[in-house]
């Protein structure tokens, strides 16, 4: 390959890539100095009202006059002649160069080719595009080209006008559209970094490796993804603010493997290293735990899906974003509905009950009368498995949870958010203290949006001595001890993947007043629940009667709780690594 005569039109390709950085460089260089003279002119502008400025003139004019004399006579620039910015060009297309070519090699080496090693980057440039040329049918490879050559991820749409710059023009006039694009990108992109292949399976836990919050999907993924690290070497990448996949840093690494609710987070000393080398995984299997709300990394994992070679493998939690949207924040809304495109891609679904794989299911059909891949999808509920407190955190949990001994709880754990249907709990709770019954109302709640009629409700009960109270900040000891000191638990939301606090309450035997509709009648068919209507005030208020008044209905209820169908933790990894990973149902 070496010795090929190079094309007139590939043999421009590192003078064009020299001269479209030199280009941006200065563009950028122009736009920073326009704003810095815009600031400058305003504080001028300012300055020039003041009362000094009107009697200091006679002074400021001799002072022009002497740097005038001074430039005429020196051969310095006359006044208003322009100065070009300054742009550092020749070092940053020399790093551009270095970490282009170094790219390009990790490329060739994966394809074992070794009669580019050491070539000067314009030969490199131009063997590349005869190595590309001579496989066109290669789409893993078109993929990897635009990674190496751009120093981002792509989307597919990306994808589309690539693979077919490639059909009709070429690789050489492809590969000079990619180097305009790199060209194009700031010097805080990844342009400047090496590739690292990975040929192991590769978890993208991004959002839960950014937050602290232990509840619902973080609370799974934390479950999930340490045993398949310990079990099968599993990696971790996070999607990055320069539009790449990287490894975990040490603090995102913790948050996902060990992290503690509580518990303050570690230090690092390299938080924010520079230039992070891009991760790309190879000929393996993408998994996505969670949901991917930011859109430029779930377009980046379905490009991954069609055109990497790669198995993209997903988890599937609801799809209440597109069910009740009204009960959502606009933003939280449209940023969940970034998740369609990872499920619409992925090859492989794993729906946390059997209500969302008939969700997923219904999608497919929706995605397939557009003519776009339908995913597979499997149902692996989630465990039912309570944690183990020890005694003397126990003693000073319940501390915490009773707020007026004696009398006996009534335990709500969710968000509050309109969904988690609060105000019909807490109005159902009004019309039973009404009648006279004795009892307390425990809210753990966290992160609420729209929540402006529950605080309203909760004051009015407040005020009117009702024995009802909100737990923001629960540790674990406080959650496991409210679920084993509750009489019975509360749950009546109105749509769920799956409903991990009544899941929770009747591993820990205290039976629940559960919703009769999706996942929750799931898990209270197999027993431990009373069914409710979570729209029907009456039904409500009947079933917390009932278990508050009928000793032997909840000793029965007790009894299905404890005999519930256990599933752990540990299965539950096993069940969706042999789906997602192996392809085994």
């Amino acid at each position: 390959m070496s010795g090929e005569q190079p094309s007139p039109s590939a043999s421009k390709l590192s003078d064009s890539f020299v001269k479209q950085v030199d280009a941006s460089e200065t563009k950028r260089a122009l736009a920073a100095e326009s704003r810095r003279a815009d600031k400058a002119e305003a504080s001028l502008a300012q300055f020039q009202r003041s009362k000094w400025w009107r009697v200091s003139g006679p002074i400021r004019r001799r002072l022009h006059d002497r740097r005038v004399a001074k430039r005429n006579a020196t051969g310095m620039l006359a006044v208003g002649e322009a100065r070009r910015p300054q742009t550092q060009v020749p070092e940053a297309i020399s790093l551009r160069e270095a970490a282009l070519a170094g790219r390009l090699q990790t490329v060739l080496d994966l394809y074992e080719v070794t009669d580019l090693a050491q070539a000067p980057f314009d030969e490199l440039l131009v063997g590349y595009a005869s190595f590309l040329d001579a496989r066109s049918n290669d789409k893993p490879l078109a993929w990897l080209t635009f990674i190496a050559v751009v120093g981002r991820y792509p989307n597919s749409e990306e994808m589309v006008v690539l693979w077919t710059d490639l059909a009709v023009n070429g690789a050489a006039a492809a590969i000079d559209d990619l180097l305009r694009a790199n060209s194009e990108q700031p010097p805080s992109s990844a342009v400047n970094s090496e590739i690292v292949i990975t040929r192991a399976v590769v978890a993208d836990t991004t959002t839960t490796a950014w937050r602290t919050g232990h509840t619902g999907i973080p609370r799974v993924v934390r479950e999930l993804v340490p045993r398949w690290v310990a079990t099968h070497g599993v990696e971790l990448m996070v999607w990055g603010k320069a539009n790449v996949f990287r490894a975990p840093r040490q603090t995102e690494r913790w948050r996902v493997l060990e992290f503690e609710p509580g518990r303050a987070s570690i230090s690092s000393p390299d938080e924010k290293p520079t230039n992070e080398p891009i991760l790309v995984p190879w000929n393996t299997t993408v998994v996505v735990p969670e949901n991917t709300m930011q859109r430029g990394r779930a377009e980046a994992l379905a490009a991954i899906g069609e055109w990497s070679g790669s198995t993209l493998s997903a988890i599937a939690y609801d799809f209440i974003w597109y069910t009740l949207p009204e009960t959502q924040p606009d933003e939280l809304r449209m940023n969940l509905a970034n998740s369609v495109v990872t499920i619409r891609s992925a090859a492989r679904v794993s729906a946390i009950s059997d209500s969302v794989n008939r969700d997923v299911h219904a999608f497919g059909e929706m995605a397939a009368n557009i003519g776009l891949s339908v995913p597979r999808s499997v149902a692996h509920r989630l465990p039912i498995e309570a944690d183990e407190v020890a005694d003397a955190q126990f003693a000073a949990a319940l501390q915490r949870d009773e707020g007026v001994p004696g009398l006996p709880v009534i335990l709500s754990v969710s968000s509050i958010e309109p969904r988690k249907n609060h105000i019909m709990f807490l109005r159902a709770a009004e019309k039973l203290w009404k009648q006279g019954l004795q009892f307390q109302v425990v809210i753990i709640g966290w992160g609420s949006w729209r929540a402006e009629p529950f605080i309203r409700e909760l004051e009015r009960l407040q005020a009117r001595g009702r024995p009802v109270r909100v737990i923001r900040k629960a540790d674990e000891a406080v959650l496991w001890a409210a679920y084993r000191s509750a009489r019975f638990s509360v749950y009546i939301s109105l749509a769920e993947g799956f409903g991990l606090p009544a899941a929770e309450s009747i591993a820990c035997g205290t039976p629940v007043v559960l919703s009769n509709v999706g996942s929750m009648a799931e898990i209270g068919a197999d027993g431990g629940a009373l069914l409710v209507n979570p729209r029907d005030l009456d039904e409500v208020a009947n079933a917390m009667r009932t278990l508050l008044t009928d000793d032997d209905e909840l000793a029965l209820l007790k009894q299905e709780a404890l005999a519930y169908p256990s599933k752990t933790w540990d299965q539950y990894a096993s069940q969706t690594w042999d789906w997602l990973v192996s392809g085994t149902a």
